[in-house]
């Protein structure tokens, strides 16, 4: 190849790369740029075909974070964390004891609350398997009863059946 072939190809190569990126190609007044004018390579001195390494030092440029809207009722995203973090051991006694807790505050108001028997009796379920308690078998089984889906019913009857086997 001569000369004069390759440097028409670079300052063509160097053109289409003022292109891409919004760079003039010539400079101001008609005159060529010291990019044009320099070597192909001149203007990645420094640079490696390796990875680029990572500087740990505290002059780097910070990112700016993205601001969050704030939504009434939720916590803002700049909120402490929660007391507890994710993972801290809570002891399964006190676990079981809320647990416990929250089936007997539902006991009394099952009936009052306005959802479907399908879902009435999932609540008495637990509440059977967790706490077995004649009291709740007769409301277990008058709810089951109340099951559209033959199938479902039929399986809230057994268990209905399998507990107060259980309990005698």
């Amino acid at each position: 190849m001569n000369p004069t072939t390759n440097s028409v190809e670079e300052n063509d190569l160097q053109k289409a790369i003022a292109g891409m990126t919004g760079a003039s190609a010539t400079a101001p007044g008609g005159g060529s740029s010291p990019m044009m004018d320099a070597p192909m390579g001149a203007a990645f001195t420094g640079m490696t075909d390796g990875p680029a390494a990572v500087s740990d030092s505290p002059t780097a440029t910070p990112v700016a974070q993205p601001t969050v809207p704030s939504i009434p009722g939720f916590p803002s995203p700049s909120s402490p964390a929660p007391s507890a973090p994710i993972g801290s051991s809570v002891a399964s006694g006190d676990l079981d004891q809320v647990k416990m807790s929250a089936l007997n505050d539902l006991k009394p108001i099952i009936e009052r609350v306005n959802i479907s028997p399908e879902d009435k009796f999932k609540i008495y379920r637990e509440i059977l398997e967790d706490m077995p308690d004649k009291a709740v078998v007769e409301p277990a089984y008058n709810v089951a009863k109340q099951i559209a889906d033959e199938a479902e019913r039929a399986e809230a009857l057994l268990f209905v059946v399998q507990k107060i086997d259980e309990l005698k």
